[in-house]
């Protein structure tokens, strides 16, 4: 089986160093074109604390790809607070993101030329967490979700 796939002897990092969202029916094609490029939103999250997963399973032959980004503030204040909620309005919409990682490979998460923007990425929790201690760190941890039945499109 020829899969295209060859191994690089280079250092890979996890993490992910930039997340970008817009509405999922701003994004026109997969290759990340949009319909208004000024409806690009960059999202600050705390250095080390962002994440992407992306989850295949099948059943009965069909394939579910759960799409998950995660990350959290540096700490609970009123931009974390504007944050939660501008995601919580957005996500009635549906966004897509522009996933960075460290590794600088770039996905488009939430928009598929399966289905467009009909399986957005949508808020599915989030914690604001003070901790116990007063060493604790007080955060958001935030997570959005979709569920698409392909994966995620790499733009570079």
């Amino acid at each position: 089986m020829d899969t295209g796939y060859t191994h690089r002897h280079q250092k890979t990092v996890g993490g992910i160093c930039r997340i970008e969202f817009t509405p999922a029916d701003n994004v026109l094609a997969a290759d990340g074109t949009l319909r208004e490029p000024s409806l690009v939103w960059p999202c600050i999250f705390a250095e080390g604390a962002a994440r992407y997963r992306e989850e295949t399973t099948i059943a009965g032959g069909i394939p579910t790809v759960a799409h998950t980004i995660e990350f959290h503030t540096d700490k609970i204040d009123r931009d974390s607070d504007n944050l939660i909620r501008s995601l919580a309005a957005l996500s009635l919409r549906g966004l897509a993101a522009v996933v960075t990682t460290q590794n600088h490979a770039r996905l488009l998460v939430g928009w598929s030329e399966a289905h467009g923007p009909e399986r957005p990425l949508r808020l599915e929790q989030a914690v604001a967490d003070t901790g116990k201690n007063h060493t604790d760190a007080a955060h958001e941890a935030v997570r959005l979700i979709c569920r698409d039945t392909v994966r995620a499109t790499v733009l570079d």
